[in-house]
């Protein structure tokens, strides 16, 4: 409850692995060099460049302990992840919402294992979203430009709830952060 009484207003939540900026910063510049001179799209600062495992959506603070002792049996149950920056794709159709970036293996079925614990086996597309409001095809010129970078790697050792704040700066607000692999088994 707020000081009024009102119930507090619902947070926006989502599960993710942050990108460092050892790997954001290059991620950026690439799908910068990818769009034609010109274009006029929303990029994703890259110090919030994160891979989203579940959109939870729309959470209450009360609920948050909830959420947080799921993503935290997830965490625990999977070792660190060795994350590689490959594949794109795009949601939306025409001018897409988002264009995005993907994993490669081992990493991708590792995350989207992990995902599914999450989800409750619900399908989910991980992916870190470079930007917003591009054409469709945009997807098809980043994944060009990336075939040069095949070095944009990590280890991602923990997993993160992470509240967002549309039109903030930073965009996203860690409300939870939980090492992997505390209680996985060899």
């Amino acid at each position: 409850m707020t000081a009024a009484g009102a119930p507090a207003a619902p947070w926006r939540l989502f599960v993710a692995l942050r990108v460092p900026r050892a790997v954001a910063d290059p991620l950026s510049t690439v799908a910068r060099s990818a769009l034609a001179p010109g274009a006029r799209v929303r990029w994703v600062d890259p110090a919030d460049l994160h891979l989203t495992l579940w959109f939870i959506g729309p959470v209450t603070p009360s609920e948050l302990p909830g959420v947080a002792d799921r993503v935290a049996g997830a965490a625990a149950s999977v070792r660190p992840v060795e994350c590689r920056v490959a594949g794109t794709g795009a949601f939306g159709r025409g001018r897409a919402s988002a264009a995005w970036v993907g994993l490669a293996e081992p990493g991708a079925a590792a995350v989207a294992a992990l995902a599914g614990q999450l989800t409750g086996g619900a399908p989910h597309q991980a992916h870190i979203t470079v930007c917003r409001g591009v054409p469709a095809a945009f997807a098809a010129d980043l994944e060009a430009a990336l075939t040069a970078h095949r070095t944009l790697a990590w280890r991602a050792t923990t997993l993160q709830i992470l509240r967002s704040h549309p039109g903030r700066r930073p965009a996203y607000e860690t409300v939870g952060a939980f090492a992997l692999g505390t209680g996985a088994t060899a």
